[in-house]
């Protein structure tokens, strides 16, 4: 999760709720090993999310996917999916 959402109550929170694992970058007071149960898992949590980071960036970089135009939650689905499609399509062009 992304550093604004990191507080020891939103840990005890999500815990709460049943997640297992939670993974917040260094800082706010939050104890790694009760929130996340071992630095091997942190550091593989901590790739994902900054895997997916990256790739919400280049899809904004790329497609302009800043601001979806399509109404409602329905469009904006369709939006995000034709996006997807379309950024994968291009990537697999480029490959051959």
């Amino acid at each position: 999760m992304d550093l604004g959402f990191a507080s020891r109550d939103n840990v005890g929170n999500l815990k709460a709720l049943g997640v297992q694992r939670v993974a917040f970058p260094r800082g706010r007071g939050i104890d790694g090993h009760s929130a996340c149960g071992s630095s091997r898992v942190q550091r593989k949590l901590y790739r994902l999310l900054v895997g997916a980071e990256g790739l919400i960036s280049w899809l904004k970089r790329s497609q302009a996917t800043g601001k979806s135009r399509w109404r409602g939650e329905e469009g904006f689905f369709a939006y995000v999916w034709g996006v997807l499609v379309t950024a994968s399509l291009q990537a697999l062009a480029q490959t051959r």
